[in-house]
């Protein structure tokens, strides 16, 4: 294994802003077949050398199911085999992609059924990382005011990679400044769906007619229910079966996200504001804010007796 992994694998240490040392191993799959072989001959030598050191290890592999779409090979039954057979090591199997993890863990033919226990990792609190996003934006002299880490929140979205995204983008735009306002977290989402142009145009376009026009419902107003009668019938979408079956696809490809009572959500947040900016335009429709409107101020007169009093 050390013969092959010679000039495939490169190691890097880092030291983070708090002094936590940490080590980076990359693979380069250019230097080597990329085979399932390859990789469990690599993780057998791990397990050798743990057992000659009286050792055991904790190894997490982050996006596992990509090793599937990675080599080409169905990766079940050969990462259950490799499961079993190592004893020094626990492995923790990491994946973003719900739909493809799932169907892994349910196919009771597969090798996965029933080999690990699932833990569902959501979302971080939102008091918790709307206070992160302004200590770390601090550390570099950028100060967040709470109204706006809680905008970056809202805009964002639950998922951790986006919130970081964002508030990585409003930091771009406003390290040079003292503070940070709710208009420069709107601009900064705005930027950011521009820059991701290309790759949205390129979603949008491999869509169906019928899923362009659903994602145009939900994007209005996700509360809507596709098949719901009302919805079937303002929109002129068709049969509920076929809708239906349109609203299944897109959540299996992780487009879209079902919430409760049947209420959907965009997965990416960025995409969603793609087709407001974008969709929306080309159809006559208005851009919503990312702002709520400013309230009107009320006019007010002063009487004989030089007290302010509403104007009715």
């Amino acid at each position: 294994a050390a013969g092959r992994l010679r000039g495939a694998v490169t190691i890097t240490p880092s030291v983070d802003a708090q002094g936590n040392a940490s080590v980076a191993f990359n693979i380069d799959t250019g230097a080597r077949p990329t085979d399932l072989g390859f990789f469990t001959e690599v993780l057998d030598a791990v397990e050798a050398e743990l057992a000659s050191r009286d050792l055991t290890l904790g190894l997490a592999l982050d996006e596992f199911q990509r090793l599937q779409t990675l080599t080409g090979t169905e990766l079940e039954w050969p990462l259950k085999e490799m499961l079993e057979r190592h004893r020094r090591i626990a492995y923790v199997l990491a994946g973003s992609e719900r739909t493809i993890v799932q169907q892994m863990l349910d196919n009771k033919k597969a090798g996965l059924w029933k080999v690990l226990d699932l833990l569902e990792v959501g979302p971080i609190a939102p008091p918790v990382m709307a206070t992160w996003l302004q200590d770390r934006a601090a550390a570099t002299g950028v100060n967040i005011p709470p109204g706006a880490a809680d905008l970056i929140l809202r805009l964002a979205g639950p998922r951790t990679r986006d919130i970081v995204q964002l508030a990585r983008a409003v930091w771009d735009l406003t390290h040079d400044r003292v503070a940070v306002s709710d208009d420069d977290v709107a601009q900064a989402m705005d930027l950011l769906v521009h820059e991701q142009d290309a790759l949205h145009q390129r979603a949008w376009r491999g869509f169906s007619d019928l899923e362009r026009r659903i994602l145009l419902v939900i994007a209005a107003d996700p509360t809507m229910q596709p098949t719901a009668a009302k919805t079937l019938q303002t929109h002129k979408l068709g049969p509920k079966t076929t809708v239906g079956r349109a609203v299944h696809q897109l959540i299996a490809q992780e487009v879209l996200v079902q919430a409760k009572r049947d209420a959907h959500h965009f997965d990416d947040p960025f995409f969603r504001r793609w087709i407001e900016l974008n969709v929306f335009v080309d159809l006559g429709r208005p851009v919503p804010p990312l702002l709520p409107a400013p309230a009107a101020s009320i006019p007010t007169k002063e009487d004989a007796t030089g007290e302010t009093t509403l104007e009715s």
